[in-house]
């Protein structure tokens, strides 16, 4: 669409009291000609503005997102023991 990905997050900065920021706006490549390298690029700085917030504020950072959903082969699923009486 060529609409500008804003970057921001609310921080915590006291009990029931949030402040939120702002990184600069990252616009998409004027000229795409190969929407390949175009996805990298935004990836990229989207990548790097979410670094910058973390790196000011890692108590506050937490990942809910299951980012990896499967095992790499030959690793088995932890075993849970179970107590016998």
């Amino acid at each position: 669409t060529g609409a500008p990905i804003l970057p921001a997050a609310i921080i915590r900065v006291g009990a029931n009291k949030h402040r939120i920021i702002f990184e600069e706006p990252i616009f998409p490549p004027a000229d795409v000609t190969d929407k390949v390298a175009a996805r990298l690029q935004l990836t990229q700085k989207w990548t790097t503005a979410l670094e910058r917030i973390i790196r000011r504020y890692p108590q506050q950072w937490v990942w809910f997102h299951r980012r990896w959903k499967t095992r790499p082969e030959r690793q088995p699923a932890p075993r849970i023991s179970v107590a016998t009486r």
